[in-house]
Parts: C-alpha cells; sequence; structure tokens
C-alpha cells in the first residue's frame, strides 16, 4: 500500500517488498492473505500504542477524552491513517479483507478505548449503567469520520473543517452525552 493508503496491484505489493509474486504466493497464497498478513503486523506494531491507551492514569474524564483524541489524531498522521484508509476502502464488501479489517484494526481500537473508558466507568465518571461499547463507538465513529473526511477523502478542498473546534465541540458534546456529570 503507498502512502496515502491505497491499494497497490499483487505485482505493485511484491515490487514494494522486494519480493517475486511466486514468492508472495508460496507464503500468502493470494493477494487477499498479503493484505491479511500485512494488518495482522500492523495489528502487532501497534499493540504498544494500544497497551498504552488502555489506563488513562490519574487523568480525570475530561483530560483523558482530550488525550486520547489528541493520540488518534497524532497516529493518524503517523499512518494510521494510511491503515484505516487501505483496510476501508479493500474491506467494504469484501468477505476476507472486511472482517480482517474488523478484526486487525477497528476491533482492537475500540476494545482499547473501552478498556480505557472501563477505568472511568469504576470510578463514577461516567453515566451509571453506561454501555461502555456504545460510549466509545460514540467518541471514535465521528473522530475518524472528521478525518477521512478533512484528510483521507480530501474534503478540506471543498469543506475545510477546523479539526480543533470539531474537536472540542464533539468531545464536549460526548462529555455531555455520557459523563457522569
Amino acid at each position: 500500500m503507498d502512502e496515502q493508503g491505497r491499494a497497490r496491484s499483487f505485482n505493485g505489493l511484491a515490487a514494494e517488498v522486494g519480493a517475486s509474486v511466486p514468492t508472495l504466493k508460496h507464503y500468502f497464497g493470494d493477494y487477499e492473505g498479503v493484505v491479511v498478513a500485512a494488518l495482522d503486523q500492523a495489528r502487532a506494531d501497534g499493540e504498544v500504542h494500544l497497551a498504552a491507551q488502555r489506563d488513562p492514569g490519574p487523568l480525570r474524564l475530561a483530560e483523558s477524552v482530550a488525550a486520547y483524541c489528541a493520540a488518534v489524531e497524532a497516529g493518524w498522521a503517523l499512518g494510521v491513517g494510511a491503515l484505516f484508509t487501505s483496510g476501508l476502502s479493500l474491506g467494504l464488501g469484501h468477505a476476507a479483507l472486511g472482517p480482517a479489517t474488523v478484526d486487525h484494526l477497528l476491533e482492537p481500537t475500540l476494545r482499547s478505548l473501552e478498556a480505557r473508558l472501563m477505568v472511568h466507568a469504576g470510578r463514577g465518571e461516567l453515566r451509571a449503567g453506561v454501555d461502555v461499547r456504545a460510549a466509545a463507538l460514540a467518541l471514535l465513529a465521528p473522530l475518524l469520520l472528521a478525518l477521512l473526511h478533512q484528510q483521507a477523502l480530501g474534503g478540506a478542498r471543498c469543506r475545510p473543517l477546523d479539526l480543533s473546534a470539531f474537536g472540542d465541540a464533539h468531545r464536549a458534546g460526548w462529555l455531555a452525552g455520557w459523563g457522569a456529570g
């Protein structure tokens, strides 16, 4: 995959990694096998970062949410955005690559955030009985959509969004809806 997260052909993937197509076929079977292996490696490489996001430490909910969102934006700029873009573009409607994107990118990210939110729930900082999975989706999805719109899809060209102002408003709304008050 290139730096914008676009899929390459099987020949392009082979050239990029300095291997022959027959070698890739021997080890991975087909194009999908190469992509699944790349997604799995990306998940393994990102595990240290996901682990760091599971525990908010002493941060209270508002500061923790701000720090988490800042980490997502920083990670996006450092290559996570290309991974998500590739996973979505390759995985939508694909029987093998869709589930691989869920298993290797989306679910590990959500589970990490859910663990962080469970800490806050345990401290009484979230509404009583909150569904942390729903809360995690509600926090992460708008941020990912804004990043996809502005950067991966080029929406900044036709409808720029002040990501900082968006982030402030999104976090405030999320805290008002999910926080204990």
